[in-house]
């Protein structure tokens, strides 16, 4: 392959890359937004679960 096509092949991967990392804190917000953010610790601790579940997923295959 030439340097363009690599280029462009990178930049296409990082895209769709950078999209399905942003999705679930996509889907997280549009489910909870109405609620506002939260005082209590324990609401907290379960969105890092959420979102350490689904990361450290996507990540192990990146």
């Amino acid at each position: 392959m030439n340097s363009k096509i690599k280029k462009y092949l990178f930049y296409f991967i990082l895209i769709i890359l950078t999209l399905f990392a942003a999705y679930p804190a996509y889907k997280f917000y549009d489910t909870f937004h109405e609620y506002g953010f939260s005082t209590k610790n324990q609401d907290w601790a379960n969105a890092g679960s959420f979102f350490g579940g689904i990361y450290s997923a996507i990540f192990t295959f990146i």
